[in-house]
């Protein structure tokens, strides 16, 4: 399912294997065109590639979204890339986290 390109476009973007990361955002982008993937999800896979600035601005989509996973998901290793970065901060209280 989409939730292991997901997890394997973060790791081939953390391990620096580029085109691969590329290669799941793009498997992604297709799954898309046929149902709803929450922009969470592409998130991920541009923290990996060290994208912040994409990573933050789909996070910010996927709040005004009301994407019920997001909660979850900022938990997740998906973001570590993410969390030193004071917009990780921000996101937390705005969904209500504590830091």
């Amino acid at each position: 399912g989409f939730f292991g390109t997901v997890e394997l476009g973060h790791v081939y973007g953390a391990m620096g294997r580029r085109q691969e990361a590329l290669e799941m955002l793009r498997e992604l982008e297709e799954q898309a065109k046929t149902r709803y993937i929450s922009p969470t999800e592409f998130a991920i896979i541009h923290a990996g590639l060290g994208d912040t600035d994409s990573a933050f601005e789909l996070l910010d989509r996927a709040l005004e979204e009301g994407d019920a996973t997001l909660i979850y998901r900022t938990l997740s290793p998906g973001f570590a890339e993410l969390r030193s970065d004071p917009r990780f901060a921000q996101l937390s209280r705005r969904l209500g986290l504590r830091e």
